[in-house]
């Protein structure tokens, strides 16, 4: 058994249902399952941001947010829950949909 083949295992072992997938799916593919994949958020919690939302967004009622959590990846993509203070509840943005607000 080869030094990643055992890597291999022990993060199946630890990794829930859901990730197991996934972790089969790097390993069949060559990639270190304990190694990240994808560059990492580019945002942070708490970082206010301007929210442009897509044609297929419901128009946002103010265009600065702020991070309230951030979100795995999904269809190759991070996205964030965001709140704006003009709003009563929070959206979810992808990242192509956020800019940084100068402070």
């Amino acid at each position: 058994m080869t030094a990643f083949s055992r890597g291999c295992n022990s993060a199946l072992q630890e990794a829930t249902v859901s990730e197991r997938g996934l972790l089969t799916c790097a390993a069949s593919r060559g990639l270190d399952p304990n190694k990240p994949h994808m560059a990492a958020h580019k945002f942070r919690v708490g970082q206010s941001v301007r929210f442009t939302p897509g044609k297929m967004t419901p128009p946002a009622g103010g265009q600065a947010y702020t991070i309230v959590r951030a979100l795995p990846a999904e269809d190759g993509e991070y996205r964030y829950r965001i709140k704006s203070m003009y709003e009563p509840y929070e959206r979810i943005a992808r990242e192509s949909e956020l800019s940084a607000l100068q402070s």
